[in-house]
């Protein structure tokens, strides 16, 4: 027998997320009470993570109530219905999908880091490109008004036009590189997560 607790831990589920699923599929987890603890069949696991596994496929909990009808044989206050009809195994193909789902929650927590680390990468490159074209407009007045105090010769405003090619070059690339796709990139592969 098994507290809920360890059938969460077998299940690899959270408690509170277990302790919801034996609630509400009651009849399909049978339960005996022992010093004011519910205490479940080894079975009850099995049930669990199919219920979990059919919740992941999108169905509701009508349909998982269903699915469970057809594929277990329902109990009554912890006692099993005289001669239950024989118990069908579990689809390969959920089995599966069950076993599959620690490796596919690590893969989800692992690409939101990369989403984040993208998103604040796109969000520093905004900073620089505002920074850069402030700069720029500030030199473009600068030198409409005539007012360039740190100009002393030529060879400065020479090397003042450099700059302001540099840095007007890089805003050129960064937009580029936005028109190339970068959000419509990473609007897409968030959808196909």
């Amino acid at each position: 027998m098994m507290t809920t607790q360890e059938v969460a831990e077998a299940a690899d589920l959270p408690t509170e997320t277990t302790r919801r699923y034996l609630n509400r599929f009651s009849e399909f987890c049978p339960s005996t009470k022992e010093s004011r603890r519910n205490m479940y069949d080894d079975g009850v696991v099995m049930t669990v993570m199919t219920v979990r596994g059919l919740y992941d496929q999108g169905l509701g909990t009508e349909e998982i109530r269903e699915a469970l009808a057809r594929d277990l044989a329902p109990t009554l206050d912890a006692e099993v219905i005289e001669d239950p009809p024989a118990v069908p195994a579990l689809a390969p193909e959920v089995l599966e999908a069950v076993a599959l789902l620690p490796r596919v929650r690590e893969v989800l927590e692992m690409q939101q880091g990369k989403i984040v680390a993208l998103e604040e990468e796109v969000q520093a490159r905004r900073v620089r490109e505002e920074a850069l074209a402030g700069e720029i407009e500030g030199l473009r007045e600068d030198l409409n008004r005539g007012e360039m105090h740190r100009v002393q010769t030529a060879e400065d405003a020479r090397k003042m036009r450099g700059e302001i090619d540099c840095m007007s070059a890089e805003i050129k690339e960064i937009r580029a590189a936005r028109k190339e796709g970068v959000w419509e990139r990473l609007r897409a592969w968030i959808n196909r997560t």
